[in-house]
């Protein structure tokens, strides 16, 4: 019997660096518009051979994950939504969530708890199961204040660390078997993607004091 291999899409090296420590990654997938920010990602594949797949469709997902080979498939800051023809090519998907779950599901979940005035945020790990945005049963989640004297970047540092932490939990999660996940009683708040001129501003702030609740 053939060892289990595991894939990635997504474009955060840290998380990608992370998971390697603890599942056998395969295969990797980043969004072909993202690619130039993706050098990290290139960097850390070519260092540890692994096959690096461009991507612009549901489509090409399902060509890089051969059937029957892949169990398991890790999302970390991956722009497509994925169908349910993705969703059967493996046993498992595993999204990495920026973001608190349920409170704050969407693309750009940061950005939409500092627009919105949250106080706090934080990062989720979550099965996906079917192609109702960022809902399903939660691995493990954990939460941080919203530093407001800080900008954008220093947050999103904060976060990524955090979500490479996440990494033992759900790796501990699959040696129970997934079993006692959370499933949110509540479909919490969807927030849509921010228009690009509303990131590029809350990006270049020097502080989010003007977005403070």
């Amino acid at each position: 019997m053939s060892k289990p291999v595991d894939a990635f899409v997504g474009h955060f090296d840290d998380t990608l660096t992370k998971l390697l420590e603890y599942f056998p990654i395969g295969a990797v997938g980043i969004e072909k518009r993202n690619d130039a920010s993706s050098a990290g990602v290139h960097k850390l594949c070519k260092q540890q051979r692994i096959p690096v797949f461009k991507l612009e469709s549901n489509r090409d997902i399902c060509q890089m994950l051969d059937p029957g080979r892949f169990r398991y498939l890790f999302v970390a800051s991956f722009g497509l939504i994925l169908e349910q023809s993705v969703i059967n090519r493996v046993d498992k998907i595993i999204n990495l969530h920026m973001g608190l779950l349920p409170q704050c599901r969407g693309r750009h979940p940061l950005p939409a708890a500092i627009l919105n005035r949250h106080t706090k945020t934080g990062v989720t790990a979550h099965l996906i199961v079917n192609e109702n945005i960022d809902t399903g049963p939660i691995i493990c989640r954990t939460s941080t204040p919203i530093d407001y004297q800080a900008n954008y970047d220093a947050n999103e540092k904060t976060l990524r660390s955090m979500l490479s932490d996440l990494v033992p939990v759900v790796h501990a999660a699959h040696e129970a078997g997934w079993a006692n996940l959370d499933t949110p009683a509540e479909k919490g708040n969807y927030y849509a993607p921010c228009p690009k001129g509303v990131l590029t501003e809350l990006f270049a702030a020097k502080s989010l004091d003007i977005y403070k609740p």
